[in-house]
């Protein structure tokens, strides 16, 4: 029995550490298709170089409108601007501000609405390179009829592989790897229960 015990546990270990290690391997950079135009693009607040990137893909019209889903509330868009580093002009009518989102979960809920007011089709979905595993599971669970492309920037302007040497930079890829296990558990058990209830 004990040895049982012992064989599982480092079956485990092995199957997460596993894991974690092509999660840090497979984490995206820029996009796939980066010429493509989309009806909005949308920036996830959280780290850096995020939004200066989405300010960025806006001055070079590859989309007409932009969102900023997780703005601190009361911050104006000039504050916000002004935080991303980004020295470009702006048309503030191109811009919307989310206050409403705190976790991903709420990012993708209130994109999924202003998408539908806006009749929007199609989005280029910005956030860090860390974050875009788990922002898909929410956003493509949410936006069903939504074309979205992602497009990952590395907030911590390292390589990938500096996790092994930094420590801080090990505990958000173990922490950011932990959510993705739970978004994946959870979206796995919701779709296994929809599928239960469309047979009964």
């Amino acid at each position: 029995m004990l040895y049982r015990t012992v064989g599982l546990l480092i079956i485990g270990f092995v199957a997460w550490f596993g894991g974690l290690v092509w999660f840090i391997d497979d984490m995206p950079q820029g996009s796939p298709t980066p010429q493509t135009k989309t009806k909005a693009i949308v920036v996830l607040t959280g780290g850096n170089n995020r939004i200066a990137e989405g300010l960025t893909l806006l001055s070079q019209k590859k989309s007409p409108k932009l969102m900023i889903s997780g703005v601190r509330r009361g911050a104006s868009l000039q504050a916000v601007i002004r935080a991303s580093g980004y020295q470009g002009f702006v048309n503030a009518q191109r811009v919307t501000l989310d206050y409403k989102s705190t976790t991903t979960v709420e990012n993708a809920k209130n994109v999924a609405r202003w998408c539908r007011r806006k009749q929007i089709d199609s989005i280029r979905l910005v956030t860090a390179n860390y974050h875009m595993k788990r922002a898909l599971i929410e956003f493509n669970h949410t936006l069903k009829n939504v074309k979205i492309i992602s497009h990952a920037v590395n907030p911590l302007d390292s390589p990938r592989n500096s996790w092994c040497k930094d420590y801080k930079v090990f505990c958000l890829y173990l922490n950011e790897y932990h959510k993705y296990l739970g978004a994946l558990v959870r979206m796995k058990v919701r779709h296994f229960y929809e599928k239960e209830y469309k047979t009964e």
